[in-house]
């Protein structure tokens, strides 16, 4: 061992600390592999709490106003109040149905929405009018789940619900390059002055958070005041249509 210690001492030193060198890396890597994991894991479960917070949100306010409505009709429109309670139900049905995702297709949206503007339309009869602008090649087009109906929302009730006469809702989606841009356009009282013009209802900040932690900097979401009285609410945000990864 003394003779081999004296010729191959250099050697062997560095050996060892090779050897102790890739034991540390491998323990760094497995951990930084596991810390990745539970950052990963948090994400996941931040951005599953705020989609349930929003679905908590969305359920008992269909079911407050359109109650609310259906008590109004039943004395003087009992066939409107019937045509309500089955669109309500449909409603809450397909909100259900749509499970914990985080990510749906705009086509699907498009039909969760749909079904919210039939009981505001009763509720609102002659009020209330409804335009869909939606190209057709981002139909397949992947969006945040309940993403649109907060829009929608929003529009009818600080805007259209203000207005003394009728008003209008037109809802809007095209692909701009490499973004899909989702847009809901009233002609309601608009922005006010003090109001912050990037919206700051519980229903947008909900929607902007999840934004966020799904494209990062590559999502918007702002309102514009337009000239001829109203509002534009606008989402930005990568245009993607391959399915989601699977895990």
């Amino acid at each position: 061992m003394a003779i081999g210690l004296r010729q191959y001492g250099d050697l062997l030193i560095v050996v060892y600390f090779a050897v102790v060198g890739a034991h540390a890396a491998l323990r760094w890597n497995r951990r930084w592999g596991e810390e990745s994991l539970r950052t990963a894991r948090l994400g996941e479960d931040l951005a599953q709490a705020s989609l349930q917070a929003l679905r908590a949100q969305l359920n008992p306010h269909f079911l407050f106003n359109a109650l609310n409505s259906i008590v109004t009709l039943i004395g003087r429109d009992p066939a409107a109040a019937e045509n309500m309670t089955v669109r309500l139900s449909e409603l809450l049905r397909a909100t259900l149905a749509a499970g914990d995702v985080q990510e749906t297709t705009l086509e699907q949206e498009i039909a969760l929405t749909a079904r919210y503007l039939e009981i505001e339309q009763v509720r609102f009869a002659d009020r209330l009018t409804v335009h869909w602008d939606i190209a057709e090649e981002v139909r397949p087009a992947r969006v945040p789940a309940f993403a649109l109906q907060p829009l929608v929302e929003n529009a009818i009730r600080h805007g259209i619900s203000r207005r003394a006469g009728p008003g209008e809702v037109t809802i809007i989606a095209r692909r701009e390059n490499v973004d899909l841009v989702l847009t809901t356009r009233d002609d309601g009282v608009g922005v006010s002055s003090t109001s912050p013009s990037d919206g700051a209802g519980i229903a947008l900040a909900n929607l902007r958070a999840r934004l966020a932690r799904l494209h990062g900097t590559d999502a918007s979401l702002t309102l514009h005041a337009r000239g001829s009285g109203g509002t534009d609410a606008i989402v930005r945000f990568p245009f993607r249509t391959n399915p989601p990864p699977v895990f």
